[in-house]
């Protein structure tokens, strides 16, 4: 089977966090959604369809054709997935199955499966794709929930996939499991729920089974006194201090986590070292979080939380959500983020965030403080800086895209009044 994993139209609605790379490099339970992909369906190969402007950085994470022509000379089976499949749902057994299959929903193509010699002009265009695999004669069969449209839907998934994985893993392979009678380590359900990786350091710690499983990697480190609710999974080399986790949370690999956080999603290399509340939210890439920072997950009223997306209000029809940080944002002290709130990548925020902040922007509402643009070679050297922290150089190819994604969101930024200016809080 040759899988291609296509990076859809759809990938609007999730803006910012895949503005700088494909969604099916964003985290969810415990993994990428390319990784989970991979270990759902077990394709022979796999190719990538994604926006032409992301291809060469994608090039050097992923040693596979992208953007590339298909020529099947032993017509192998092809299998198309959209990168926003509910990956709690993906219909294997059809997958399985002699017949061909293509499944769409509002004219996003969902899935499909046919046996193609060639096409040429590849690309992740809905429309197109859904006409190649109709000149193959293949029935177009409608499934509205087989896709997920939002990016608070990430969450909901987060929370089914990691008791999926984690427990897939508790079956498949010999663990190391924490047994209760360690005096620092307290179990409140069954210990047989509790994956430990190697080398981790315990200093105190409560894990709670009671909703779901819990995976802690290797190499971690849970410094002072700790309460982890299962599901959660957290990454290679993360440390955590002092720290409320609650349930449905994945935090990735070499993160940094104090203070209070559940039913959010941390990706790699960020940090939030300090006190302060996250809540129903996703955290990009190398995001560093101010010590005293809270993002508002709940209205004073109880009411359903609405998200701008697309230039468009949309009622997420749930009364808790927090906000959707694209990577390398940076908070000062003491910001504090209100409900649905999305925040556009290497922005900086200082405050009280009551509105949507685009890319590169500087926020502030504090003194007469004006909001300004970001300066480019700012950005870039801020992020040089947090890198070379962790001894991870920025690599050229990153430098162009930022530069490219700098001067494509110019226009936000002016829409939202952001002037190019030097920023002051006096």
């Amino acid at each position: 089977m040759h899988l291609i994993v296509f990076d859809s139209e759809i990938r609007n609605n999730f803006t910012p966090i895949n503005l700088n790379k494909p969604t099916f490099e964003v985290l969810v339970g415990g993994k990428t959604i390319l990784e989970n992909l991979l270990e759902i369906i077990n394709p022979d190969q796999y190719s990538l369809l994604i926006p032409n402007y992301l291809k060469k950085n994608a090039k050097n994470k992923h040693k596979v054709s992208i953007n590339e022509e298909i020529s099947e000379i032993d017509e192998k089976e092809t299998v198309f997935v959209n990168s926003l499949i509910d990956l709690n749902n993906i219909p294997v057994k059809k997958l399985k199955e002699n017949e061909d299959l293509a499944l769409i929903s509002n004219n996003n193509l969902i899935l499909s499966k046919c046996r193609i010699k060639k096409i040429n002009k590849l690309d992740n265009n809905d429309r197109k794709l859904i006409k190649i695999i109709g000149d193959c004669k293949i029935k177009l069969e409608s499934e509205n929930n087989l896709l997920i449209k939002y990016p608070w839907e990430l969450l909901e998934m987060n929370n089914q996939l990691l008791t999926k994985n984690i427990n897939k893993k508790l079956l498949n392979r010999e663990i190391n499991v924490v047994r209760s009678n360690n005096k620092f380590i307290n179990i409140i359900g069954s210990d047989k729920l509790i994956l430990i990786g190697r080398d981790v350091k315990i200093e105190n710690v409560i894990f709670d089974t009671t909703n779901g499983p819990i995976e802690i990697s290797d190499n971690c480190k849970l410094l002072g006194y700790n309460r982890i609710c299962g599901p959660c999974y957290i990454g290679n080399n993360t440390i955590l201090k002092s720290v409320i986790i609650g349930p449905g949370t994945t935090i990735g690999k070499d993160a940094k986590i104090s203070g209070e956080v559940e039913n959010s999603i941390i990706s790699n290399f960020s940090n939030k070292a300090h006190y302060g509340y996250i809540g129903d939210s996703y955290i990009g890439e190398w995001v560093n979080i101010g010590a005293g920072t809270t993002i508002s997950n709940l209205k004073n009223t109880y009411g359903k939380i609405s998200m701008v997306i697309n230039g468009e209000l949309i009622n997420t029809n749930r009364n808790k959500i927090g906000s959707i940080i694209g990577d390398y944002v940076k908070t000062s002290i003491g910001t504090y983020i209100y409900s649905g709130k999305k925040i556009g990548i290497s922005s900086h925020l200082h405050g009280y965030v009551t509105t949507d902040i685009p890319s590169f922007a500087i926020y502030s509402n504090i003194n007469k403080s004006i909001c300004t643009e970001l300066y480019k070679k700012s950005a870039i050297k801020t992020q040089k800086e947090m890198m070379r922290r962790r001894n991870i150089s920025y690599e050229e190819e990153e430098i162009n895209l930022l530069e490219y994604l700098y001067k494509l969101t110019q226009e936000e930024r002016r829409k939202f009044g952001y002037k190019e200016n030097k920023f002051n809080m006096n």
